[in-house]
């Protein structure tokens, strides 16, 4: 990944992937994460790279700037309920406080749009930042 501090805040993706998801309505927790959280820059300069799940939740707080002091939007968008019963629509949450636990993060939440199922299967999160640099804690 490329040193960007000193340079332009820039449109920022991060994906983190899951084995499946549960929620309490105040917090939701993606199970069986990813150990790299794939992000996109989309603006120059452009990148495309991977980070670790752990460095970015542990970075949440570091510097002015950063996703404690502006928390990020996200999409969640799920592949199937846990049962198999179909497919939940995506939900927009607004992401707090995030705690990695053997490999589960878990998020504070305020729900954006749509609505949390308790449970679910495969799932994606799209953390979407502008103009930010959310990568400066790396």
């Amino acid at each position: 990944m490329n040193d960007t501090r000193g340079t332009e805040p820039t449109d920022l993706l991060l994906v983190q992937h899951a084995v499946s998801f549960s929620s309490d309505g105040g917090t939701m927790t993606l199970h069986g994460i990813s150990a790299a959280t794939v992000y996109f820059r989309d603006s120059p300069p452009r990148e495309i790279g991977h980070l670790s799940s752990r460095r970015l939740v542990e970075g949440w707080d570091d510097g002015d700037g950063s996703f404690g002091s502006d928390p990020p939007t996200a999409v969640l968008s799920f592949v199937e309920e846990a049962d198999g019963d179909g497919t939940p629509s995506d939900v927009v949450v607004r992401l707090r406080a995030p705690r990695l636990v053997a490999g589960d993060v878990s998020y504070g939440i305020e729900v954006v749009d749509g609505e949390l199922p308790a449970v679910a299967g495969p799932c994606t999160l799209f953390i979407e930042r502008t103009g930010a640099d959310a990568l400066r804690a790396r």
